[in-house]
């Protein structure tokens, strides 16, 4: 479907609503831009002038190549029908500015021959010969290649700068979505309970997409960074690894101060088998911690589950996969039963840490969760980011980038081709109902006082407008804060366009953001925090 679909859009909602993502990663610095699958407006992307010239290059100054995803220059005679031949197509992506194909070469393998037939030039190929040699000039690919720092890496090259900055993606990738009286951070005594596969899996946290050929010495379990917060042996963490080697689980480890219970031999919780060893291990700590969430499969092939005709143990897999759509969005049924075993089991603080691509709905873990630390696929330093939130070395400050469903049966029932301003609307901008996570929400261990706003008194047409405020921690813990906005544009109806900004903002020494935000024709902005309309110009 995905190779067929044409998004029908008008002006409004691309500029406002699509496009400004993909302008911020060019505008970040990005080399290579990859033109989609579908269609846009009964243009196939990978032959959108309007797309990969008009906007990419012109209006946005990027440089870069552009390659088309897997085949899909190929797409526009197998599945668009919009050129008759590979000749045809390729002329039709060369011309519209398309530069690499991705996958075969069934369409430039044809552009001799389109230039023979006059469908496109040489001075064409000339371009795009450019812009991929420019790339593979700046890697020093025509370099001496004892000259070329890169060719002297070797996979085991790992060094402290390399460990920093995977820790700081992993913390900074954490959301706190629930804190009931203030159950985190722990305290570093007495006993703690550990339970769900996905604290000793390793693969599982790097996601889909990761190099398969991680050692998996160098993958930090959560297991492991909690073990280590509480001062187990070493003898505990290589438990830790032996436990966590494939896609099931060893059932316990006990350790001086950590008891890890299973609960569930893998992510999918096929049994409940493992529930009563979990229960014992709750109802004998003084905090318990579940991992939940879901699980990444080869592409395309999530369990074996197909779309067109899906076994009836897809529905509970849990799994995720590129070219494999969920039937629902529910984890598997027996995380949820666990969560509630779990519950009854103890009254101490029973926090829950997500592991996970895609979002599910809460149910139950809403209110039987007393907190919610979500952290996605945190890669190989997961152990020691997460350990470092849950015992207050780093307090989480991300917000939720998407909103979080209670079912699937709150989605748009035909979610092609709807407008995002028209009614009923689309996105969380016009969702009526009650979310289980509004887009842009999280905690942090921190409060923060915004004060000093100023901004621009005048704004008009496409000028620029700078608004600046004053940050300030009031709390006990250093932490950043992400700082919401909208923009607003003027005489506008529709609910705003929400963007978050983190700041670091340590101790109580005030900091100063400074926002500049490009208005559009006839637009207009507003800083937004804590729903609260600070400026509205």
């Amino acid at each position: 479907w995905r190779v067929t679909f044409d998004a029908v859009v008008d002006d409004r909602d691309l500029m406002e609503s699509y496009l400004p993502a993909f302008e911020a990663c060019v505008q970040a610095g990005a080399e290579q831009v990859m033109c989609g699958y579908n269609a846009v407006n009964g243009v196939p992307a990978c032959a959108s002038s309007m797309l990969l010239t008009d906007t990419l290059r012109s209006r946005w100054g990027f440089n870069g190549s552009v390659v088309s995803d897997f085949d899909a220059w190929a797409n526009l005679v197998t599945t668009f029908h919009a050129a008759d031949n590979f000749t045809s197509a390729a002329a039709m992506g060369l011309n519209a500015g398309l530069d690499q194909e991705g996958g075969g070469n069934r369409a430039v393998s044809k552009l001799a021959d389109a230039i023979k037939a006059g469908l496109t030039s040489a001075e064409q190929v000339d371009k795009a010969f450019r812009r991929l040699f420019r790339t593979r000039i700046r890697l020093g690919m025509f370099d001496a290649p004892a000259s070329v720092p890169f060719n002297q890496l070797k996979f085991t090259d790992l060094t402290h700068r390399h460990h920093q900055l995977a820790l700081q993606a992993a913390r900074e990738s954490l959301c706190l979505y629930k804190n009931q009286g203030g159950v985190l951070p722990l305290a570093k005594r007495g006993r703690l309970a550990v339970i769900g596969p996905g604290a000793v899996l390793g693969q599982l946290l790097l996601g889909n997409y990761m190099e398969p050929g991680v050692q998996p010495e160098l993958i930090d379990r959560i297991l492991s960074g909690i073990g280590r917060e509480l001062g187990e042996s070493v003898d505990f963490a290589n438990a830790v690894q032996r436990c966590g080697q494939g896609d099931s689980v060893c059932d316990e480890i006990a350790g001086a101060s950590v008891h890890f219970a299973a609960g569930c031999k893998a992510v999918e919780c096929p049994s409940q088998d493992l529930f009563a060893a979990a229960e014992r291990a709750a109802a004998g700590a003084d905090a318990t911690i579940v991992v939940l969430g879901l699980r990444y499969d080869a592409i395309g092939d999530c369990l074996n589950c197909t779309v067109l005709d899906p076994p009836e143990r897809c529905a509970w897999s849990g799994c995720e996969s590129e070219g494999y759509d969920r039937l629902n969005l529910d984890l598997p049924p027996n995380q949820y039963a666990l969560v509630r075993r779990l519950r009854e089991a103890t009254s101490k603080p029973l926090i829950g840490v997500f592991v996970h691509g895609g979002v599910f709905a809460l149910k139950n873990l809403k209110d039987d969760l007393d907190a919610i630390l979500d952290a996605w696929y945190p890669g190989a330093t997961a152990g020691e980011a997460v350990a470092d939130a849950l015992f207050g070395r780093y307090s989480p400050a991300g917000r939720s980038p998407v909103t979080w469903y209670s079912s699937a049966d709150d989605l748009p029932r035909n979610r092609s081709n709807v407008s995002w301003y028209a009614p009923p609307g689309y996105s969380y901008r016009f969702f009526g109902g009650q979310a289980d996570i509004l887009f842009g929400h999280g905690l942090t261990y921190s409060s923060f006082v915004y004060e000093n706003g100023t901004a621009d008194q005048v704004v008009h047409g496409c000028a620029p407008m700078t608004v600046s405020m004053s940050l300030r921690n009031t709390g006990q813990y250093d932490s950043d804060e992400a700082s919401r906005y909208a923009w607003l544009p003027f005489g506008c109806i529709c609910r705003n366009l929400n963007y978050c900004s983190r700041l670091p903002a340590r101790g109580s020494c005030p900091i100063e953001e400074k926002a500049r935000t490009q208005s559009k024709q006839g637009g207009g902005a507003a800083v937004i925090a804590d729903q609260q309309v600070l400026f509205d110009t």
